[in-house]
């Protein structure tokens, strides 16, 4: 019967101190979950309480019509942390953010010229300079234009039968191509919003 006793008695030491032994395991495996979650809390803080960097400028912005939708789009900004998305503005008035680089504008009227430009941003709050404009419907533009195209660029032609076709890369401007005039030895015989 004593036998039994202190077996019992020894039985319930081991299970105690099992039990106490994955207790203080688990203690302490919870304090270095808890520190690490710490750390990495602090790390993101710091991080973006010391980012003052705004993203570069979004480039190459461009746009078209399509069933009385506006889509513009344009690359991709860059930023030493992480670039969190872009605001669009239409005529000098913010219209929405996106997380990609294109945006879709469906309030547009056809015969209305809109002022569109992009800038990116980024989790700490920094916003980028404003990329270029660019102009929907640009043949009903009635705003201050100064600027040329630029240079129609690598022009070339071919003999096809009877006619001789002409083709080039397309130009680029400030507000928007209306079209391109043909000349042939000096005078001016056909213009085409084609490049071609």
């Amino acid at each position: 019967m004593v036998v039994a006793i202190v077996f019992v008695m020894m039985v319930m030491q081991c299970i105690t101190l099992a039990a106490s032994s994955n207790s203080d395991r688990d203690n302490s495996s919870r304090e270095k979950t808890k520190s690490n979650i710490t750390s990495a809390t602090a790390s993101a803080v710091t991080e973006t309480d010391t980012d003052t960097e705004a993203p570069t400028v979004p480039q190459g912005i461009n746009g078209r019509i399509s069933k009385g939708t506006y889509k513009i789009f344009w690359s991709e900004s860059k930023d030493n942390v992480k670039v969190t998305g872009y605001e669009v503005y239409r005529d000098g008035e913010k219209i929405a953010t996106t997380t990609r680089a294109y945006y879709r504008d469906k309030a547009i009227s056809p015969k209305t010229a809109y002022a569109f430009y992009v800038k990116a941003y980024d989790d700490a709050g920094n916003i980028s300079e404003a990329s270029e404009t660019i102009i929907a419907n640009p043949e009903y533009y009635t705003g201050e234009d100064t600027e040329a195209p630029t240079v129609p660029q690598d022009v070339r032609g071919k003999e096809l039968g009877s006619t001789y076709k002409i083709y080039w890369e397309a130009s680029k401007d400030d507000i928007g191509l209306k079209e391109y005039e043909i000349y042939q030895d000096g005078e001016k015989i056909a213009t085409t919003k084609e490049t071609n």
